[in-house]
């Protein structure tokens, strides 16, 4: 069967001598793999529209239960030029990407998650401001998509608002259920559970600053474009990566470490000194 479909392309590898096996997030069928004969030739009719970060329209050859399709046309739409030109901007596009690489499964259809992928590349194209921070909402909104909306906003026993609260002071995120403890609650839950074997509770807390949770609860309810203005500290924004890293790592059994967060890592690391 013959399809039409607008798609993100995820990453793309050599197949045999001149074609090229891409893998694309689509609106309409999720995740597709697919042969691009000849796309490796000089004069290929694909040009630069197989390459990562780019949002194209899509004719494929689609059978089903079959794991690989066939690409027929492909037509730039949005090529993303800072993105492929700046090392920041990349390095959050490659991350996120190769997370719903890893995460989603083949042919799973989800739109929403296509509209979330596109405006994340949009905002990294025209912001002027954190694009790290980019990376950290795209992140919260992918768990929240798959049903693992943490709630950073206030005290799940006492229900405080943590926006009320010392910001220095130490709260504790339970990466089960992505409730949080206020520093008051924290005390009176381990008073009551000092008994309870210390290795089981420590994989299943996980403790950081009040502002680490305020400015990620930002992340959640502002839009994407007003994301990169939010200011932060080193220290919080490295807080919320680590956060965040196993929060996912709690609710995506057998996810391995992103071989673009190196990437991205180094280019905070650099920055910063």
């Amino acid at each position: 069967m013959i399809c039409k479909t607008e798609a993100i392309v995820l990453k793309s590898m050599k197949f045999r001598d001149s074609s090229k096996i891409v893998t694309f997030y689509t609106r309409q069928y999720g995740k597709l793999k697919a042969v691009a004969k000849g796309a490796r030739d000089t004069k290929s009719k694909f040009g630069a529209s197989l390459e990562p970060m780019t949002r194209v329209e899509l004719v494929i050859y689609r059978k089903d239960n079959r794991d690989l399709q066939l690409v027929t046309q492909s037509e730039i739409l949005s090529l993303y030029k800072r993105v492929h030109s700046d090392l920041d901007r990349m390095a959050v596009a490659m991350t996120s990407l190769e997370l719903v690489d890893k995460v989603m499964h083949d042919e799973e259809e989800n739109a929403r998650l296509y509209s979330v992928i596109v405006e994340c590349l949009e905002v990294l194209e025209m912001t002027e401001g954190k694009t790290e921070s980019i990376l950290l909402a795209f992140e919260l909104r992918l768990l929240a998509l798959f049903g693992f909306r943490p709630a950073f906003d206030r005290c799940a026993l006492c229900s405080k608002h943590l926006a009320e609260i010392n910001p220095e002071a130490l709260a504790q995120l339970q990466t089960e259920t992505g409730s949080v403890l206020c520093p008051s609650c924290c005390e009176q839950e381990r008073a009551a559970s000092r008994f309870v074997n210390v290795k089981r509770r420590t994989e299943e807390s996980h403790k950081a600053r009040v502002e680490t949770f305020v400015v990620l609860q930002k992340f959640l309810d502002l839009p994407l474009g007003e994301i990169p203005a939010i200011g932060y500290s080193l220290s919080v924004g490295n807080e919320m990566s680590e956060t965040l890293r196993l929060y996912i790592r709690q609710h995506f059994e057998g996810l391995k470490p992103l071989k673009s967060i190196r990437v991205f890592e180094s280019i905070i690391s650099h920055e910063s000194s």
